[in-house]
């Protein structure tokens, strides 16, 4: 066999067995979250016949074997072709938000009554086991901004609506009589139950409150 025809086999094959663990974790975010319909449909068509090509080559490549004859180097760049195009598609299918980077899934900007800082809700990778929450602020008068951490318990959340206009929100923070604590409450558009805290805007700091 020559030389450049089992070098483009051996890449082909290690190249192969990266996109099936390159897509095996992407799409479950690092096991973080479960197949959707989509991606249970790549997983029968392209990735489970990727594995049975990647594993035959494998056992080919291992045990030496030549091709013999013309017709035995026709089946090996079949073979070759196959597993690099289930590689690039592969490849193309994964879905990096949510394990790579984070997915963050946002309510609409909205202003305090007082006219001092814009806020919004951030539920972060939304139906993962690693889900978080947060609130973002920005004081209008200088620009700063901070992001407080939130306790919603969105990991129960199994589905959520968001509206096409702006007109709706996921909580409510209004001013106080103290000038740096606000009142968050959640609204009946985040379904976790109504949730009240006490923000210090001026520490960052967040109590709940019973």
């Amino acid at each position: 066999m020559l030389i450049f025809t089992r070098t483009i086999w051996i890449l082909s094959t290690i190249i192969g067995a990266i996109s099936i663990m390159w897509y095996l974790l992407g799409t479950t975010a690092n096991f973080q979250r479960g197949m959707d319909l989509i991606s249970s449909v790549i997983f029968v068509g392209l990735w489970f016949p990727a594995l049975m090509l990647v594993i035959i080559s494998t056992i080919l490549i291992v045990k030496k074997w030549r091709p013999k004859n013309r017709e035995n180097y026709i089946s090996l760049w079949i073979l070759i072709i196959l597993i690099m195009l289930f590689t690039t598609l592969l490849f193309r299918s994964v879905n990096t938000s949510g394990w790579l980077y984070d997915r963050i899934t946002s309510d609409p900007l909205r202003l305090t009554s007082d006219g001092k800082y814009e806020y919004r809700i951030d539920l972060i990778n939304l139906f993962q086991k690693n889900s978080k929450e947060r609130l973002y602020l920005r004081q209008v008068s200088t620009g700063e901004e901070r992001f407080i951490p939130l306790h919603l318990n969105s990991r129960e959340i199994h589905g959520i609506g968001i509206p096409n206009d702006n007109d709706w929100s996921w909580a409510i923070l209004c001013p106080t009589e103290s000038a740096y604590i606000y009142d968050l409450m959640t609204t009946e558009m985040l379904p976790v139950g109504i949730k009240r805290f006490e923000i210090n805007v001026e520490k960052g700091t967040i109590t709940e409150i019973h």
